[in-house]
């Protein structure tokens, strides 16, 4: 974090800004946090584009890995948000499936899991996971869509 800080001091020098050591602080851990989130959206998008390529087993690699670092329930959409770009259903309910096991009040995650359900052609589950979306938050204006 120093080297961060002394960074920005020296950059914030240059280009003329005038902020405080605070500020500094602080934008270094929002620079930190962004880099961090895009090379995790990378490691999605590089899994997803081996898939489509058909090499499945490096892809899912890439998955487990990027699961190791993202074990919650938002990991598990992401996952899960993969496959079903792919329009691999089934693997999108096991991932939907453990994001819901993970956290069981994230709106987000059962209303997608009703939504590959469907598509899966599991239309009582779907309509049970539509439910459980709207019983954990009635303000997931994507369900009353769906």
């Amino acid at each position: 974090m120093v080297i961060i800080s002394v960074f920005f001091f020296k950059r914030q020098r240059i280009l003329g800004y005038n902020l405080t050591v605070k500020q500094t602080l602080l934008a270094a851990v929002i620079l930190s946090c962004l880099s961090a989130a895009s090379a995790e959206d990378g490691t999605v998008l590089k899994a997803e584009g081996l898939f489509r390529k058909g090499k499945n087993e490096e892809a899912q690699r890439l998955i487990s890995q990027f699961l190791i670092k993202n074990d919650g329930a938002s990991g598990y959409i992401r996952a899960a948000n993969v496959f079903a770009r792919l329009r691999r259903w089934p693997d999108a309910v096991h991932y939907l499936d453990i994001a819901t096991t993970h956290d069981p009040r994230n709106a987000l995650a059962w209303y997608e899991l009703g939504i590959a359900q469907h598509q899966n052609k599991k239309i009582e589950e779907a309509v049970a996971s539509l439910r459980k979306s709207l019983a954990v938050s009635s303000k997931t204006p994507k369900t009353y869509i769906a």
